[in-house]
C-alpha cells in the first residue's frame, strides 16, 4: 500500500510478519514436506515468546502431508534461548500412558499424525511448561513423553524471563528430535527416552530431517523491510556433526546459487539432495527456488501466474514433491487461496484457482495430486491435482449457521476417510482438537487435557429447558422439569470424565400401582452415558436412573435425551417406523441456489411409541395420468451436499426432515407431476406417502434429455432437524 505522500508503507500483513520474527530474535521460517504452512497467529494467554508458523496476513491455513516417512504438521519457530550446554547423556522417561487425559490443563499448540492411529502432539500448560504427547489408538489416550531437558528448560520462570520455546520435530512413529540448551535432543522409541546427540551451530534451530541420518538446520534474523540472512547447516550421521552450506547475509549481496536476501525464506527438502524455498517478499512474487546438492546452490523456478495477479501481494509456499510430480500453496492478497502445481519435476509450473474463485481456505495437501480445502461450510476435495473437483458438507463441530466460535478448521488427513481437526475457540482460547473416520462427515472431540474435558450433564433443551442441573459438570442435583419423580438429590459421582459416568443419590421411588404423592425418597444410582458431541459441546447426551433396592437395573434402551431434550426409546432397539404412524407435511420454505426448486418435507410419528427411520426415501412424481417421470434420484447438486445417514430416533409427535432439490428445465418442461409419492426408507412402494399441489410446482420433466442437468432430483436421507437436512 501506499501513503497519501506517494511513498510504500509496511500492509499489515508485513508488520505482523515483522513483529512476530523480530519477537523470536531467530528466524527460520522452515516448513516441512507435511507441514502446518500458515497459522493465523492466536494470542498467547500468558505472553510467552513463541513463533509459530505464521501467515499473518491470511486466514489460509495450510497442511502439508507427503509420503515420506517423516511428518511434521506444526513446526514453531526457535530463537537461540541463551542457557548453557549440558554434557551428553541419554535421559530415559516413563511414559504416562491414560485412558483419561494426561494433563491436569493445557491447550494444543500443534499435532502430527503419523498413521492411522498414531500421533504426536505439542501442549502448552497453564503453568507456562509444554509437553509432548503421544498416541497410539486414535487418541482415545495419551502418553506423556515429555524429554526431561524440554521441561527443565521451559519452565515459568524462563518462559516469563523471555525465553522462546523450542519446536519439536516428528519423524514417524518413533522418531522426534527438539532443540534444548543449545543441543539437538532426539529420540528413536517414541518418546521412552531421549538423549542429547550433539551441539548445534550457534542460533541455529532445526528445520526438518527427510530420514534418521540427513537433516538442516538454520540460523536466520530479520533484517530492513521482508529481509532475512540465512546460515544454513546440514547433517548426514543424524545430527551429530554440522556442516555450513549456505550463507545470505548482506542486501544486493546474492551471486549465482544464492538465496536472495529481500524477502522471507520458507525450506523444505524432499531428499536428501533435493529442496525448496518458498518466499515472501511484502509483494508480487513469482518464483520458487530449487537445489538439487543439499542447499548449497540454488536455482529460481518461475511459477507462471494469471495476469489477475500481477500487483497482488503473495506469500510463496514452497512445494511438496512425489517424483516428477509437485504441489505448493500461495497466499494472495491477506488470505485468498491459489494452487500451483508441476508434473515436470519443476522445471514449469501453472497455477489453480479453487471453485469459487479466489478466498481462504484452509489446505491439507496430502500429494501432489490429492488436495483437501476446507472452510466452515465445506470441504474440497481433489486427486487430479485440481482438474476436478467434489463437495463435502461436513458435520462441523458447531451448530449450523454459528461458525464462527470455532473459526476456519484445520484439517489434516492421514488415509482418504481418517483424519483431524483443529478448531480454535475465540471464547476459551484454547485448540479444540476433532477426528474423522469417514472422510469429513461427522467428527468426534479428542480430549488431551482435564480442563478440555469439562464434560456436562446434558443441556438445558427441549422438554427439560425449566430443569435443573443439566449443563453442569458433576452437578450434585438435577430435575427434568416434571413431577417429583423426575429429580435425584445429593448425588456423588464415582467416574466423572469416563466414558460412562455413574453417581448415587435420593430420587422420588414410586412404586407399582402408587401416585406420585405416594412417593417415598429412596437411594436411586444414576448413570450419565453416550459422551460425545452436542453441536460443539461435549456432554453426557443421555441420563437414567434407577433404584437397585427394588431390583431395577440399568436400561441403556429406556432414557432422556439431554441432549435434545426429549424422553426416546434407543435406536438399537426401537422399531422402524410403519408408514401408517407417519404424517407428511411441508416445511418452511428456503432459498435454493440459481436455478434450483427446493422443497423440504416433514415426517412427525403420529404413533403410540417411539421409531425409528433411517436411509434415504424413495421418490416417484407422478402426473395427472398416472405417468411416472424418469428423474433418476441422485445425493447431492448445487444446493444439497452429500451426506451419510444415519438413524433417527422419532419421539411420539417428534418430526423429521428431508430436503429435495431439483434443477430448472432451461428447454422448457416436458412432463409436469400433480403429485409426489415418497416412500421411507425400508418401506414397500405401496405404502408410499403423497404430497400434492403447489408445494411440488418446479419439479418437471424437461426436455433436455438425460444430459439435461433439470432430469435428477436430489434428496438428503432423514435427518432430525431441519439444520441437518440443508448444506
Amino acid at each position: 500500500m501506499t501513503t497519501e505522500s506517494g511513498e510504500r508503507s509496511a500492509s499489515r500483513g508485513e508488520i505482523l510478519i515483522r513483529e512476530a520474527f523480530e519477537t523470536a530474535k531467530g528466524f527460520d521460517w522452515d516448513l516441512e514436506a507435511d507441514d502446518i504452512l500458515a497459522r493465523v497467529r492466536r494470542p498467547d494467554r500468558r505472553g510467552r515468546r513463541r513463533v509459530e508458523v505464521v501467515l499473518v496476513t491470511a486466514l489460509i491455513l495450510v497442511v502439508f502431508f507427503a509420503p515420506l516417512p517423516g511428518i511434521n504438521l506444526f513446526h514453531r519457530l526457535q530463537g537461540h534461548n541463551g542457557i548453557s550446554p549440558t554434557g551428553p547423556s541419554t535421559v530415559p522417561t516413563t511414559p504416562r500412558q491414560t485412558t483419561t487425559p494426561v494433563l491436569s490443563s493445557g491447550t494444543l499448540a500443534y499435532l502430527s499424525p503419523v498413521g492411522e492411529q498414531t500421533a504426536w502432539a505439542v501442549v502448552d500448560t497453564s503453568d507456562g511448561g509444554e509437553h509432548v504427547l503421544r498416541t497410539v489408538d486414535g487418541g482415545t489416550s495419551w502418553a506423556d513423553v515429555t524429554p526431561s531437558q524440554l521441561t527443565a528448560l521451559v519452565t515459568p520462570t524462563n518462559v516469563g524471563n523471555g525465553a522462546s520455546t523450542p519446536q519439536v520435530i516428528f519423524f514417524g512413529a518413533e522418531r522426534a528430535w527438539t532443540a534444548a540448551a543449545g543441543k539437538l535432543v532426539a529420540t528413536d522409541d517414541g518418546g521412552a527416552s531421549w538423549r542429547d546427540v550433539a551441539a548445534l551451530p550457534p542460533s541455529c534451530v532445526p528445520v526438518q530431517f527427510v530420514d534418521p541420518s540427513h537433516g538442516w538446520c538454520n540460523a536466520s534474523f530479520v533484517g530492513q523491510g521482508m529481509s532475512s540472512t540465512v546460515d544454513l547447516y546440514r547433517t548426514v550421521d543424524g545430527g551429530r556433526r554440522w556442516q555450513h552450506v549456505q550463507s545470505v547475509d548482506l542486501p544486493n549481496s546474492a551471486s549465482k546459487g544464492e538465496l536472495p536476501y529481500e524477502c522471507q525464506k520458507g525450506f523444505r527438502f524432499t531428499t536428501p539432495s533435493v529442496g525448496w524455498v518458498g518466499l515472501s517478499c511484502g509483494g508480487y512474487v513469482d518464483q520458487v527456488y530449487e537445489t538439487t546438492n543439499a542447499g548449497a546452490d540454488w536455482i529460481a523456478r518461475t511459477i507462471s501466474t494469471p495476469s489477475s495477479l500481477a500487483k497482488a501481494e503473495i506469500l510463496m509456499m514452497p512445494p511438496i514433491f512425489v517424483g516428477n510430480l509437485g504441489a505448493g500453496v500461495m497466499s494472495v492478497n491477506a488470505g485468498d487461496t491459489v494452487m500451483y502445481y508441476s508434473d515436470d519435476g519443476g522445471r514449469s509450473w501453472h497455477t489453480v484457482v479453487p471453485p469459487g474463485g479466489l478466498q481462504p481456505w484452509a489446505v491439507d495437501v496430502i500429494s501432489p495430486l490429492q488436495w483437501r480445502l476446507a472452510n466452515a461450510q465445506s470441504i474440497l476435495s481433489t486427486t487430479d491435482g485440481g482438474r476436478t473437483w467434489q463437495t463435502l458438507a461436513p458435520r462441523w463441530p458447531f451448530p449450523l449457521g454459528n461458525p464462527e466460535k470455532y473459526g476456519v478448521p484445520i484439517i489434516q488427513f492421514v488415509t482418504a476417510s481418517i483424519g483431524w481437526g483443529q478448531f480454535w475457540d475465540s471464547k476459551t482460547g484454547t485448540n479444540t482438537l476433532w477426528r474423522t473416520t469417514d472422510g469429513g462427515l461427522q467428527w468426534t472431540k479428542v480430549l488431551y487435557s482435564r480442563s478440555d474435558s469439562k464434560i456436562t450433564l446434558g443441556q438445558l433443551a427441549g422438554t427439560f429447558y425449566g430443569g435443573k442441573g443439566f449443563g453442569q459438570v458433576e452437578p450434585s442435583e438435577f430435575y427434568n422439569g416434571g413431577d417429583a419423580s423426575g429429580a435425584v438429590r445429593h448425588i456423588v459421582w464415582q467416574s466423572w470424565g469416563g466414558l460412562k459416568a455413574v453417581g448415587t443419590g435420593e430420587g422420588e421411588y414410586v412404586g407399582p400401582g402408587q401416585d406420585v404423592a405416594e412417593a417415598t425418597a429412596e437411594s436411586a444410582t444414576v448413570v450419565a452415558f453416550d459422551r460425545g458431541d452436542c453441536y460443539g459441546n461435549l456432554m453426557y447426551q443421555a441420563i437414567e436412573w434407577y433404584f437397585p433396592r427394588h431390583g431395577q437395573s440399568f436400561d441403556p434402551n429406556q432414557y432422556e435425551n439431554i441432549c435434545t431434550g426429549a424422553f426416546v426409546t434407543s435406536a438399537k432397539t426401537a422399531s422402524t417406523c410403519p408408514p401408517s404412524h407417519i404424517a407428511v407435511g411441508t416445511g418452511p420454505e428456503i432459498s435454493p441456489a440459481t436455478g434450483e426448486q427446493a422443497l423440504v418435507v416433514t415426517l412427525s410419528n403420529e404413533g403410540p411409541r417411539p421409531c425409528v427411520l433411517d436411509g434415504y426415501p424413495r421418490l416417484r412424481l407422478v402426473t395427472s395420468a398416472d405417468t411416472v417421470l424418469n428423474l433418476p434420484q441422485v445425493t447431492h447438486s448445487q444446493y444439497l451436499l452429500a451426506t451419510v445417514a444415519r438413524p433417527v430416533m422419532l419421539a411420539v409427535g417428534a418430526f423429521a426432515y428431508v430436503a429435495i432439490a431439483k434443477y430448472r428445465c432451461d428447454l422448457g418442461d416436458l412432463q409436469v407431476p400433480s403429485r409426489l409419492r415418497l416412500t421411507l426408507p425400508g418401506a414397500s412402494a405401496g405404502t408410499a406417502l403423497t404430497l400434492s399441489g403447489r408445494v411440488i410446482s418446479g419439479l418437471d420433466l424437461c426436455k433436455g434429455g438425460r444430459s439435461d442437468p433439470g432430469n435428477l432430483i436430489a434428496v438428503t436421507p432423514v435427518e432430525s432437524t431441519l439444520a441437518d437436512s440443508l448444506p
